[in-house]
């Protein structure tokens, strides 16, 4: 019976001290419950301006990325173009020579000088 009192002694000690430490915390100008909404408000500001920045931050990355992207797809069609271009260029000069190639050909062979007699 002894040793279950001492043990509810001990505890209700415990609880004591530990309303007391509570009452002094509470006490304390710089721990009451305004301070530390304050100091939870501003933690709270802090995480979101750190959010928001992270997230502007990586919007304007995103859209660099889009513009960089535009940019290489822009260069990408204009070579394209270039190349089709070249292209047509060295098929229209081909057909050229085979043209000039074929009347030099007519001209040198009867049909061309009996042409010309004509």
């Amino acid at each position: 019976a002894c040793s279950k009192s001492k043990i509810l002694c001990v505890k209700k000690s415990r609880q004591l001290e530990a309303e007391y430490s509570l009452e002094k915390f509470q006490m304390n100008p710089l721990f009451s419950k305004k301070f530390t909404k304050v100091t939870l408000r501003r933690r709270q500001l802090a995480k979101s301006y750190q959010s928001n920045v992270a997230l502007s931050y990586n919007k304007y990355y995103e859209k660099f990325l889009r513009r960089s992207q535009l940019r290489l797809k822009s260069v990408v069609s204009l070579r394209k173009l270039l190349a089709q271009l070249i292209e047509s260029r060295s098929k229209l000069f081909a057909e050229r020579k085979a043209l000039r190639a074929r009347a030099r050909a007519l001209l040198k062979s009867n049909v061309g000088a009996k042409l010309i007699e004509q």
